[in-house]
């Protein structure tokens, strides 16, 4: 199920990596590895998890954002009124969306799905938990409980190698080294 989607999401994009093979690709590979190390994390977190609600979070997400990014376009929208973003598909999304899911949420059927599955707006990341940082440290206290031992393995990771493919993948000042290319480059394909 939502594991095996999330699997093939890595074996895709590990395929894509793998084209990656000059020192000048450096961005582009801490960008996947980024990205690989997100979707691991997921993947384990679907593993350890024992929220009942887990699936329906993963599949319910997608709307969720798609309904955020609509309601963001169109207040967007009314307040710039010169703005040239046409709202017409993402109004017409919206009131698709109410009616699927108006027999199992009635009344402002999007915030009662929303709380019903969450409990509030989960925004950025389909667990509820936006802060990356924040689920490998859920992941770690997962694991802990299961093995009953101390465990930090992918906090530690995210504290060793995270800020270098984010370093990689945002803009701004800090300029890779030679040093940092190489490491960049053993982590994402590591």
């Amino acid at each position: 199920g939502i594991a095996w989607g999330t699997y093939l999401r890595m074996a895709f994009l590990m395929k894509t990596t793998f084209k990656f093979n000059e020192r000048m690709d450096f961005q582009s590979a801490a960008t996947s590895a980024r990205s690989m190390f997100e979707l691991y994390v997921d993947l384990v977190w679907i593993r350890e998890s024992n929220d009942p609600l887990l699936v329906k979070k993963f599949v319910h997400y997608l709307d969720v954002r798609q309904y955020t990014v609509a309601d963001f376009l169109i207040d967007h929208k009314s307040t710039r009124p010169h703005s040239s973003v046409d709202t017409t598909q993402k109004i017409a999304w919206k009131d698709k969306f109410n009616k699927k899911y108006q027999p199992d949420y009635p009344e402002d059927t999007f915030f009662n799905m929303v709380k019903a599955i969450w409990g509030k707006n989960p925004k950025h990341h389909w667990t509820g938990e936006s802060n990356f940082e924040t689920r490998t440290q859920r992941v770690d206290e997962m694991l802990a409980i299961k093995h009953r031992e101390p465990y930090c393995a992918y906090h530690d990771a995210y504290r060793e190698m995270y800020w270098k493919f984010s370093g990689a993948v945002h803009p701004g000042p800090a300029a890779p080294t030679g040093e940092d290319i190489d490491l960049v480059l053993k982590w994402s394909f590591y």
